[in-house]
């Protein structure tokens, strides 16, 4: 992975544990410059930024336009570094990661999944990837295509679309971002069939370029999922505090 880092840190704890990498924090004018920088000769992109009301919406489709350009490292502003960017990939992995997801919530042996589209779902408050990677690019067109479909749905434009949270983690949220990385996974390993398979994953495993992390890399604390409280595995911790989705 590249040790440049485009990111935005809930406090010191990421500067102070990688002092080595570069830091952007993202705010609305410098998401506005950066779009207009890097997609000069995408209206679609340009006109669907600027017209989205949601600030949830807004913040997911800007943390893929920057790691589609970019690359690097995206994390929320609600999260701490536990430990140093330079050791999360295993020494046997190096060469071949292009890509770091951990999973977020894990249905294990339940039944009841009302609340989520897949068995497995994956963080989108912590990313890690190679500029212009396949799955960047695939979910940044699913997001125009969704939103697109939506505002011809309820006869309405952008800027007045007025969506329900499930509709808004169906566009933007993390149901598509786990899609996106599923097909591209399935896509390198055939026989990956069934997103249970990934159930209950112990230790980082790679599969294709993506390095697969398991619950309490980035999603520890949880109440759910096999999650817990210990540091052993703990990479990032998450505090759920979510401004960023009001605007505050």
């Amino acid at each position: 992975m590249s040790a440049k880092g485009i990111m935005e840190a809930h406090d010191h704890s990421w500067l102070h544990m990688n002092p080595d990498y570069t830091y952007t924090r993202i705010g609305a004018e410098g998401a506005s410059a950066f779009i207009n920088e890097h997609f000069p000769g995408r209206s679609d992109i340009l006109e669907t930024f600027r017209d989205i009301q949601n600030p949830g919406m807004r913040s997911d489709f800007l943390r893929y336009l920057i790691l589609l350009a970019d690359g690097g490292i995206y994390t929320d502003t609600d999260t701490t570094a536990v430990r140093p960017i330079d050791e999360w990939v295993p020494d046997q992995y190096r060469d071949s990661t292009k890509v770091l997801v951990g999973i977020e919530w894990d249905i294990r042996d339940e039944e009841d999944q009302k609340w989520f589209v897949y068995p497995i779902q994956l963080a989108q408050w912590t990313i890690a990837i190679t500029p212009h990677h396949p799955i960047m690019e695939e979910l940044v067109n699913s997001v125009l295509h969704s939103i697109k479909y939506y505002t011809a749905k309820y006869r309405t434009t952008i800027d007045m679309l007025n969506l329900t949270s499930q509709e808004i983690v169906d566009t933007t949220g993390p149901t598509v971002w786990t899609k996106a990385v599923w097909r591209h996974m399935q896509a390198q390993e055939p026989a990956l069939t069934n997103m249970r398979n990934l159930s209950f994953l112990q230790e980082p495993t790679l599969y294709g370029d993506v390095l697969l992390f398991p619950i309490n890399s980035f999603g520890s604390g949880q109440a759910h999922s096999g999650s817990s409280s210990s540091t052993k595995d703990v990479l990032v911790r998450h505090h759920w505090q979510g401004s960023w989705r009001t605007g505050e």
